[in-house]
């Protein structure tokens, strides 16, 4: 019996290390995190930009658990079929193993969400669409676009229900980022201009923690895309959900506060459908767009 415990022990502990393991692999880690787990984390895995292990990161997260598995089950092959046997044959252990088996598939449907949104980042990020005119086969949709509140330049709540009748452009950026976000809002600004600023222009911050009122005021007179647009902040609630609802793809990076994210540009027609998803788009594909959505 001593036997036995031993070993479903150790395959317990084995377990829990590797759940630990895998945990400590993909953990989008709070702001409080002190820097000393971030640079573990970038050691022990090498974190790409998208949140993701590198090669040798997956390496080690597979094959890691894997070697000591296989040194258990090689140095104690017999006692350990035994032990689970018995634990197979215990009415306590059957509500272990269920236990467990809840435990496992918990993780791996949360590891599998962050590795999706870490592809689909890695998709999108650089992916750019080109210049010209927007190609006469581009896909057109009629989704339902998610209808939010959230407090624009003003102070006031507002969302794209309040600019019904009109087409209307969606995108996310935030105030600090130096690269994606002025190379798409510079996009819009020209667009606006060509459209004579009567498009409105809905930007929602990827940056709850630092772009409160104040900051989204400074960004929307810096760009001016005209009095119908708005610059929107929110709770970080609010923000992740819409974020959610857009399928929008981020990683925020927990020593600066930088968001890395994907270029996209939303068009809505008049009903509030989504009409358009683009990538980066050049202002010739935006004001297009618009233009056949107005046909």
């Amino acid at each position: 019996m001593r036997g036995r415990l031993t070993i479903l022990g150790i395959l317990f502990l084995w377990l829990l290390a590797t759940m630990g393991f895998w945990l400590f692999g993909f953990w989008q880690v709070p702001a409080t995190t002190p820097d000393w787990f971030l640079r573990a984390q970038a050691v022990c895995f090498g974190t790409t930009e998208t949140g993701m292990p590198d090669a040798r990161g997956w390496i080690m997260l597979t094959l890691s658990p894997l070697l000591l598995l296989a040194a258990v089950i090689v140095s104690y092959r017999r006692e350990a079929f035994d032990a689970l046997a018995f634990l197979y044959r215990a009415p306590l252990g059957k509500i272990i193993i269920l236990l467990a088996t809840f435990g496992v598939s918990s993780e791996a449907a949360w590891v599998t969400s962050r590795i999706r949104d870490g592809r689909a980042l890695a998709a999108a990020i650089y992916l750019d669409e080109t210049d010209g005119e927007l190609p006469e086969g581009y896909p057109r949709l009629s989704d339902p676009a998610h209808a939010f509140q959230l407090t624009d330049q003003f102070g006031q709540r507002s969302g794209p229900a309040d600019f019904r009748g009109a087409p209307l452009i969606l995108t996310f950026a935030f105030s600090h980022c130096k690269t994606i976000c002025p190379a798409i809002l510079s996009e819009l600004k020209e667009a606006s201009e060509t459209l004579g600023q009567r498009i409105p222009i809905l930007v929602i911050t990827l940056d709850p923690w630092r772009d409160r009122e104040g900051q989204i005021a400074a960004m929307a007179k810096s760009w001016d895309f005209g009095p119908q647009s708005r610059m929107y902040t929110g709770s970080l609630e609010e923000i992740q959900r819409v974020l959610k609802e857009y399928r929008v793809p981020t990683i925020r990076d927990e020593q600066n506060g930088d968001i890395t994210h994907p270029p996209m540009v939303y068009i809505l027609d008049a009903d509030g459908r989504l009409a358009y998803l683009f990538n980066r788009p050049s202002a010739s594909w935006i004001t297009d767009a618009i233009a056949r959505i107005e046909k």
